[in-house]
């Protein structure tokens, strides 16, 4: 419990500048992971992650067994942090995890996702919807716009 651990207590926050309601909770690694840096071990633990999940959700089992579970295959902190859809999914929040979770909803998919933001070349800054459109066409990736997914998803 983060009450009982002085560390978390401590470290818990208000105070994110760009979004009082954050998606993140905590960071994971799938226990047969080394590092859980390499491609490989973040791939495990995602794809487990999922796995799990889906495991979990087709059996009917949540609260303490489910949490016993993660413990069993995950331990943080790790290397993927882990995001939750906000209550009331898109028609409360219109962020990243929200939108991914919608697209894997549409695509009835386990709406367990990974995100990552497409940066400027020098790292600092988010790209631009038009040069991410730019950099999908060049390489053929469909490219959709968070608009577009949530009228697809009749919200």
């Amino acid at each position: 419990m983060v009450s009982d651990n002085l560390v978390l207590k401590e470290l818990i926050t208000n105070d994110l500048r760009y979004d009082s309601r954050s998606a993140f909770t905590l960071s994971l690694n799938h226990r047969g992971t080394y590092t859980g840096i390499t491609d490989h071990d973040r791939a495990l633990t995602t794809r487990r992650f999922a796995e799990l999940s889906e495991e979990c959700q087709q059996a009917g089992i949540s609260g303490e067994e489910a949490r016993k579970a993660l413990g069993n295959e995950f331990r943080t902190p790790g290397h993927i942090p882990v995001c939750r859809e906000s209550e009331g999914g898109l028609s409360r929040r219109q962020g990243h995890t929200e939108l991914a979770v919608g697209l894997a909803r549409l695509a009835n998919m386990t709406p367990v996702v990974i995100g990552a933001e497409m940066l400027q070349p020098d790292g600092d800054g988010a790209l631009s919807v038009k040069d991410a459109r730019a950099w999908a066409m060049q390489r053929d990736i469909p490219f959709l716009e968070g608009a577009q997914l949530i009228d697809a998803l009749n919200l």
